[in-house]
């Protein structure tokens, strides 16, 4: 079975405890139709600022068409770049351990594309407005033409003081058109998961294609 096998079929089953990947942050169901739309898109390099655990970005990285995935968050704070290699499958795995928003941490992003476009971006941070304005501002501009944009969490429930991703997505003017990935059976208001609180979820999207549009419910 390969790692996209492996990736779809723990998405199915909810992350059983023989599964080889760290669980995601976010909604299955929403990460689910992420992972499709970007299967059709087959993108080659992938950038995700804030991984945590590493759930998401080895999912990400399972996808047969990548072949340099590269990790953004702080050091302390989030798997090292010698375990997202021990379960991460593109044949480049790199980890920047140090903080997304200056220009330095971009220039290191640069160094390792050498020359090429980000394909796919995923932004699940800082989630104060400033800071994910920021994040997109350095990022964003690497991502090509045919590229896509993925920021989380923009709905957001009533006790979430913390995070105002929907406030910046309002005020996104994108290039390229914008479209959202949401489960509907989460809230407001404020709900539960496998006994942790869900206070946001939901994916932004920018697609530099101008393919997707609208709202998709999963």
């Amino acid at each position: 079975m390969s790692n996209l096998d492996s990736a779809a079929t723990a998405l199915e089953k909810g992350f059983c405890e023989d599964s080889n990947f760290p669980e995601p942050q976010q909604l299955l169901s929403e990460l689910s139709e992420l992972l499709t739309v970007l299967e059709g898109r087959q993108p080659e390099t992938i950038v995700e600022v804030g991984t945590a655990r590493g759930g998401t970005f080895c999912i990400l990285s399972a996808i047969p068409s990548v072949n340099i995935a590269i990790s953004i968050d702080l050091p302390g704070v989030a798997a090292t770049e010698n375990e997202l290699q021990s379960v991460a499958d593109a044949p480049t795995i790199r980890a920047i351990r140090q903080d997304s928003q200056t220009v330095q941490t971009k220039e290191k992003v640069e160094d390792i594309l050498d020359g090429r476009d980000i394909d796919a971006l995923l932004i699940d941070a800082d989630h104060h407005y400033d800071s994910v304005m920021t994040d997109y501002e350095l990022y964003a501009p690497l991502v090509g033409s045919n590229g896509i944009v993925f920021v989380h969490d923009i709905v957001v429930h009533d006790r979430a003081d913390e995070i105002e991703v929907d406030e910046f997505w309002t005020d996104l003017e994108a290039d390229g058109t914008k479209a959202e990935i949401v489960d509907q059976a989460y809230g407001p208001p404020f709900v539960k998961r496998d006994g942790w609180n869900i206070v946001a979820h939901g994916f932004g999207v920018v697609d530099r294609r101008g393919e997707l549009k609208g709202r998709t419910h999963v």
